[in-house]
């Protein structure tokens, strides 16, 4: 059951809906819970997104506004308003996506890659792109095959990601990027994440 977001966008061809586990809250903020559909890992990915949206304090992120643990866990951050990239005419990626590079690189100084970057997750705002997913953000320097859940999406992620294999660096999110820039690929249409 998807809940509706009303003023996500202006234009009806963008869909103003979440899944279930997200609530729109009045002020502005967006409630998570955990995935039920993976057991401990929704919780564990929850958590990680928590200590992310902490660490990176609103930079390219959305501000995190309160994390509860425990067993009624949840997580309340702003909520972006836009559309994703994904949603925007295909001429404006590469100036969107050469600033959001560009700043990506303050993310990188903190010690983290997103790991999940695609158009999807990718909020467009005035102030330009807008990471969101953080939930599978990883470490610099770790090993890619020690994380117990990795998101890879076809096409977009890179092949240490999808092999579990490697070290974790800023390769993974420059990839996406890449990948992004390199236009039309007629094997994503259906792609979707893979969780491993």
């Amino acid at each position: 059951m998807n809940t509706q977001c009303i003023g996500l966008s202006e234009d009806p061809g963008i869909s103003p809906t979440l899944p279930s586990r997200f609530r729109r809250l009045s002020d502005g903020v967006l409630e998570q819970r955990p995935r039920s559909d993976i057991g401990a890992a929704g919780r564990h990915l929850l958590r990680n997104e928590a200590m992310t949206l902490a660490r990176l304090a609103g930079w390219l992120a959305p501000k995190l506004v309160e994390f509860v643990d425990g067993q009624n866990m949840v997580l309340r951050r702003q909520f972006v308003a836009g559309p994703t990239l994904s949603d925007v005419d295909r001429s404006l990626w590469s100036p969107l996506l050469a600033d959001f590079a560009g700043n990506l690189a303050g993310v990188h100084e903190r010690g983290l890659v997103h790991g999940d970057l695609r158009p999807e997750n990718l909020i467009v705002t005035g102030d330009g792109l807008i990471a969101i997913d953080w939930e599978h953000a990883l470490t610099i320097g770790a090993d890619i095959a020690s994380r117990s859940a990795r998101a890879a999406t076809p096409g977009y992620s890179h092949p240490r990601l999808i092999w579990g294999r490697g070290q974790v660096d800023e390769d993974l999110d420059r990839f996406s990027i890449y990948q992004m820039l390199g236009g039309e690929n007629p094997l994503l249409e259906d792609a979707e994440p893979v969780m491993f």
